[in-house]
């Protein structure tokens, strides 16, 4: 009988956690973005993240490393706190990408005006112009 129980507490945690993972969507991310944080919440070291159905608000941060000397001295080019509110569906598989960043100076301009593309599992790719913390705060403040 205490076998019975403990087969029945496990089979419905599988239940659970498998029923959790079918409605999470995940998203990647570039190596040269990272997410800092979720919704508020910090995240570290994360290159790809599980997320419930509805709306999110993920801070990033870009940053890479350009050879820019024959001695092998570089540039790094890093952007202050980018912020992407998302909204997401049930059970789908995002990739987010930027445009082609090459160079330094393809880096800089991409920290002037923070693109960035998400693509999910059917193909479908829509553009979100990342945002900085004044501009995401001047948002909530006009109820955008």
């Amino acid at each position: 009988m205490k076998n019975l129980t403990l087969l029945s507490a496990l089979v419905a945690s599988t239940l659970a956690l498998g029923s959790s993972i079918t409605h999470a969507a995940s998203v990647s991310l570039p190596e040269s973005l990272e997410i800092r944080s979720l919704n508020g919440q910090a995240v570290t070291g994360v290159s790809q993240i599980q997320l419930s159905e509805g709306e999110h608000l993920l801070e990033l941060q870009y940053d890479d490393l350009f050879e820019s000397n024959a001695d092998d001295t570089g540039a790094r080019v890093t952007s202050q706190a980018l912020y992407l509110p998302i909204e997401l569906q049930d059970s789908q598989a995002y990739r987010l990408v930027t445009a082609n960043i090459n160079s330094e100076e393809d880096a800089r301009a991409f920290v002037d005006a923070p693109v960035v593309y998400l693509l999910d599992t059917q193909g479908n790719r829509r553009q979100i112009d990342l945002v900085t913390q004044k501009q995401l705060m001047l948002q909530v403040i006009l109820g955008h």
